[in-house]
């Protein structure tokens, strides 16, 4: 069992979580407890496909783009996933950001390189976990989202309409594919360099433009 030297419990946006030190790598990572519960053996199935996940998207731990998760790891009657902790906020804490374009651009950059490397592996990334992207001096990152929605929702602020842009096999029951990634990864994009939403919202929600295929031009929000 992987060994972690954890601080006291503490809380953000609604949260419980905790700073710990893995003392194989003494990397810093920030821990969440998983807010569903699982029997041993699938506890054991989910590390190993956590392990997995962390080798193929070694190369995009380099660029601090997509962070990979570690765990699980009991602690304190609680089962604990995590991720490396670099200096930053919530994407979304100040938004949007005053940035220029070619700083956006930067930004962005990690990110972009942790995608592309994922998909030469043959992954998916998943929907972001928008509570959880992101920014620093280093760019935006954030934790792979395949593990997130065992976690508590944090309950910071998002931009109106944001969690309910998915691609269309989301609408239509199907298994998201690297297509669908370019989707999150474009609204992504669009959204940091503009500051707003591509698609516009019909009583707070962008259902109607996503099933229409009605895109606001990104020059209408230059910034």
């Amino acid at each position: 069992m992987e060994e972690v030297i954890f601080s006291l419990e503490c809380q953000a946006e609604g949260v419980p979580l905790y700073y710990g030190q893995r003392v194989n790598s003494g990397a810093l990572y920030r821990w969440e407890p998983m807010a569903t519960r699982m029997r041993w053996g699938e506890v054991s199935r989910f590390r190993r496909k956590l392990a997995e996940r962390s080798v193929q998207g070694e190369a995009s731990r380099s660029v601090r783009g997509i962070l990979p998760v570690a765990g699980p790891v009991p602690y304190q009657g609680q089962t604990l996933i995590g991720w490396e902790v670099y200096p930053g906020e919530s994407l979304f804490a100040n938004f949007p950001p005053a940035f220029t374009l070619e700083e956006g651009l930067a930004a962005l950059e990690p990110l972009v390189n942790s995608y592309t490397t994922y998909h030469q592996q043959g992954l998916t990334v998943g929907c972001p976990d928008w509570h959880r992207v992101y920014l620093g001096g280093k760019g935006i990152s954030m934790p792979d989202p395949y593990s997130l929605s065992y976690l508590a929702t944090p309950q910071g602020p998002l931009p109106k309409g944001l969690s309910a842009c998915h691609p269309p096999e989301i609408y239509t029951n199907q298994p998201l594919n690297q297509s669908g990634d370019l989707f999150y990864l474009g609204l992504l994009c669009y959204l940091v360099l503009t500051g707003h939403l591509p698609y516009l919202l019909v009583q707070g929600g962008p259902t109607e433009a996503l099933r229409q295929g009605v895109i606001i031009p990104p020059t209408r929000w230059q910034p």
